[in-house]
C-alpha cells in the first residue's frame, strides 16, 4: 500500500510540474501579448518572474506576434474598403508598412480569386504562410465567394510560373526590387510574384538566424547584418530556433501550437526541437479564420 502511495505522489508530481510548466510559458505568452496590445515595445520588456529560461524568449515573439496581426488587420481593412495597397497608405516604421502592405496584397489576391469565382485554396504557391493564411481569409469571406467556388476555373498553372519567377529571382539576387514584368493575363500575377519573391527572401534570412541559434545558442541583433527588418527576421527566427532547442535538451514535446506566436515562428521552434532544418508541413486550410493574421 506504502509503495502504491509513493508511486501515485510521484505520478502527480511529475504531472503537476508538466502543467505548471505548460502554464508558465502561456503566462509568458499572455504577457507579452498584452503589453503589445497597450502598445509597448517588444524589445523593451520587463522580465517577469518565471522559472522558465525561454519566458523572456516567449514573452517577445508572442509580443511581435500581436503587434503583426494587428499591422495586418490594418493591411486587411485596407485591401477591402480601398481595393489597393500603396505603401504611402500606410503609417509607421519601413518593417511596419511592408506587414501591413503584404497583407493587403496578398488580400487583395484573395478578393480577385474570389470574385472569379475560383476555388480559395493557395498551397500550391510558394508564399509566405501568413500571406497564404489571409489571402485565403480574404477570400472565404468575400461576398462573391459566398456562392459555392468554380473548382474547374483554375488559374493556378499561370500563378505558380508568376509565384516561381519571384522565387528564382530571390534565390540569384535575394532581393525583390526590380523584379521582371511577366506577360500574364491573370490580374494577381504581379502580387504573387512579389509575395513569392519576399516568402523565398524571408526564409533566407530565417535560416541565417537558425544557422546562428544551433552555433552560438544565443540571438544578439548585432550578430545579423542588413536593414532593420532583415535583422529582425533573423533573430526571430534565432529566437524561436532557441526555444525549441531547449524544449529538445529538456526532453519536453515539441508542440508549440498552444502560444500565440507567430506562425512562422512556432514552425522554426518545432524544427528546431525536431533536430532537423525546417518542416514543410502544409497548413490546415480548414482552420477557421477570423481575420486571416494567424
Amino acid at each position: 500500500m506504502a509503495q502504491w502511495t509513493i508511486l501515485l505522489f510521484s505520478l502527480y508530481g511529475a504531472l503537476h510540474g508538466q502543467v505548471n510548466g505548460f502554464s508558465t510559458e502561456h503566462q509568458c505568452c499572455q504577457d507579452g501579448k498584452d503589453r503589445a496590445l497597450d502598445r509597448q515595445d517588444c524589445t523593451d520588456l520587463p522580465l517577469i518572474s518565471s522559472p522558465s529560461d525561454t519566458c523572456k524568449i516567449t514573452q517577445e515573439q508572442c509580443c511581435a506576434a500581436a503587434v503583426g496581426d494587428r499591422l495586418c488587420d490594418n493591411g486587411i481593412e485596407m485591401a477591402t474598403y480601398q481595393g489597393a495597397c500603396e505603401r504611402p497608405f500606410f503609417q509607421g516604421e519601413f518593417w511596419e508598412t511592408q506587414i501591413s502592405k503584404m497583407c493587403c496584397d496578398c488580400c487583395v489576391i484573395g478578393l480577385i480569386t474570389a470574385k472569379k469565382g475560383s476555388s480559395c485554396e493557395f498551397q500550391g504557391l510558394m508564399m509566405d504562410r501568413k500571406c497564404a493564411y489571409t489571402a485565403k481569409a480574404c477570400c472565404d469571406n468575400s461576398t462573391a465567394a459566398e456562392t459555392q467556388p468554380d473548382t474547374n476555373v483554375n488559374q493556378l498553372p499561370i500563378e505558380q510560373k508568376c509565384c516561381q519567377n519571384g522565387k528564382d529571382w530571390a534565390q540569384e539576387r535575394h532581393d525583390c526590387t526590380y523584379l521582371p514584368v511577366i506577360i500574364s493575363s491573370s490580374h494577381t500575377c504581379r502580387l504573387t510574384q512579389e509575395q513569392c519573391c519576399a516568402a523565398a527572401v524571408g526564409d533566407q534570412l530565417c535560416d541565417n538566424g537558425i544557422e546562428v541559434a544551433k552555433g552560438q545558442s544565443a540571438c544578439f541583433m548585432s550578430f545579423f547584418r542588413g536593414e532593420f527588418w532583415e535583422t529582425q527576421i533573423s533573430k526571430m527566427c534565432c529566437d524561436c530556433c532557441v526555444i525549441g532547442l531547449i524544449t529538445l535538451n529538456k526532453g519536453s514535446s515539441c508542440e508549440f501550437q498552444g502560444l500565440l506566436m507567430d506562425r512562422k515562428c512556432a514552425y522554426t521552434a518545432k524544427a528546431c526541437c525536431d533536430n532537423s532544418t525546417a518542416v514543410e508541413t502544409e497548413p490546415n486550410t480548414n482552420d477557421r479564420m477570423a481575420t486571416g493574421c494567424l
